[in-house]
């Protein structure tokens, strides 16, 4: 077990001034641009910086960022020892003024003058030169330190771009606002990393009542028992436990939290039929990659899956399958807005009317697609794809604000996808939890990662094998049949 170091003068905090990102470099990493208050504007330059003349010098990054104001500039941090001496570590670059006296303030904290006429072209030797300063401060009896930046100069304009506040701190291995948020089926973990561990962080363990539930240290800080892993039981009792790996090594530190999921609330319930409605491009509509002509998909295997659960269903959509000779399962499942080379766009702008097509209101909506918008004139980007599946699920609500909305990745092209299919793919879950936010019954459902990469799997290099289309239905079907709506289903 490793022994807990106290540690003198090391950074409690560091402040990427002006960056909305963290930079991670060092213990801790500096964190995005946080606790300033003022009339104040982030700005940033690319020219390399000259830190040579620093002896604690940030990254560069930090050099090329800032935070300004016009008027004070000040920055509160909260949650310190109370009545405590700290010292401030303050990084700055002038890339704007080309002379001494253009750009001069004081430094105080805690509303007591620490430096005075604080110059930076002057202190740094020139433009484009980093200087490090040091001031001292004292927390107030509830353990909030103030640092202001007052302009004395005719520019009114103090800046700065980084901030470390240091003192006494103890190393600990312990992840820290570990918050656990339970479903009926799932559990949301999220954490954060210790402020001060004694090694480099590698990754995370997770742990339910005490079984660790991933085989090899996640990257991330969250995690999703019951969705990740095999799903939870409904109203039952489970406790999650969270380690850190230090430098590949499992630390004896961990976080610990108990939540009872909740009564089920599926899309699902006896007695009623859920129409659906499955939208998007050929791999919807069921081009099989081995003959190129249509076949049943994963949206036949679906209703099978669906029908053999007792789960009452009934496809709606523009497209009858019997019209194209497509075997199905009943009367009841047959249509669907699947459209060969349909780009995310197109399915956007005609959603709303298939909609309202007598009896094709959907409850539930399955979508999938993204890669033809960014192949077809004009060629989108992975963001301008993203904008599209945006709009389209927005559509969706506007006619039926209660749909429950499955939002699917696209399936992957062989021999390897794009890099602009990678970069859609990652941003599907965030466009999700945006819905989410908003209070909608919106689900991610993750195609992209079922179908291998290869031309056994897709041997037209898009479309999959009958093979493969019924793994998609057996992922549909476990995303739609656990999926908990939050409430009563309408």
């Amino acid at each position: 077990m490793r022994a807990l170091r106290p540690v003198l003068l090391a950074p409690i905090y560091r402040i990427a001034c002006g960056q909305t990102s963290s930079v991670n470099s060092g213990v801790p990493i500096w964190s995005a641009d946080a606790h300033y208050s003022g009339d104040t504007s982030p700005a940033s330059v690319t020219q390399q910086i000259n830190t040579s003349g620093v002896a604690h010098a940030a990254p560069m990054s930090i050099y090329q960022n800032e935070r300004w104001a016009n008027g004070p500039l000040t920055y509160t941090f909260n949650g310190l020892v109370p009545n405590t001496s700290y010292t401030f570590r303050l990084h700055f670059a002038e890339v704007y003024y080309s002379a001494s006296g253009q750009r001069v303030m004081n430094i105080a904290t805690n509303g007591v003058q620490r430096i005075g006429g604080f110059d930076i072209y002057s202190s740094a030797g020139g433009a484009g030169k980093a200087v490090a300063i040091e001031a001292p401060g004292i927390s107030d009896n509830q353990g909030i330190l103030n640092l202001t930046l007052t302009p004395t100069s005719a520019g009114n304009d103090p800046k700065i771009c980084g901030i470390e506040l240091i003192g006494r701190v103890v190393y600990d291995d312990t992840p820290i606002n570990l918050v656990a948020s339970a479903g009926a089926t799932y559990v949301n973990l999220s954490w954060e990393a210790p402020l001060f561990p004694t090694g480099p962080i590698t990754g995370y363990n997770v742990f339910q009542n005490g079984v660790k539930l991933n085989t090899s240290p996640l990257s991330t800080t969250t995690y999703r028992p019951g969705k990740d892993s095999s799903p939870l039981a409904t109203e039952t009792q489970y406790t999650f436990t969270v380690k850190p790996v230090i430098n590949g090594t499992e630390s004896t530190k961990s976080a610990s939290r108990t939540v009872t999921t909740t009564q089920a609330h599926l899309i699902f319930t006896a007695g009623k039929r859920v129409k659906i409605m499955a939208i998007g491009d050929s791999t919807t509509e069921a081009i099989n990659g081995s003959t190129g002509g249509l076949c049943p998909g994963y949206r036949g295997p679906l209703w099978t899956r669906l029908n053999a659960a007792g789960y009452l269903s009934e496809a709606v959509g523009p497209n009858l399958d019997t019209a194209k000779g497509v075997p199905i399962v009943d009367s009841y499942h047959d249509r669907h807005a699947g459209n060969s080379g349909w780009e995310l766009r197109r399915m956007r702008d005609n959603v709303i009317q298939w909609m309202n097509q007598p009896g094709q209101m959907p409850d539930v909506a399955l979508i999938v697609g993204g890669n033809n918008s960014m192949e077809h004139p004009p060629m989108a980007t992975p963001q301008q794809a993203a904008n599209e599946m945006r709009g389209l699920v927005s559509n969706i609500y506007s006619v039926n604000p209660n749909a429950v909305v499955f939002i699917s990745t696209d399936t992957p092209n062989a021999p390897a996808a794009s890099s602009n299919l990678v970069q859609y793919v990652a941003l599907v879950p965030g466009i999700v939890d945006e819905f989410r936010a908003m209070g909608r019954k919106a689900f991610f459902v993750d195609s992209f990662s079922i179908v291998p990469q290869n031309y056994s799997a897709l041997p037209d290099g898009a479309h999959p094998t009958l093979y493969w289309y019924d793994k998609l239905a057996e992922n549909w079907f476990n995303e739609i049949t656990q999926a908990d709506i939050g409430q009563e289903y309408p």
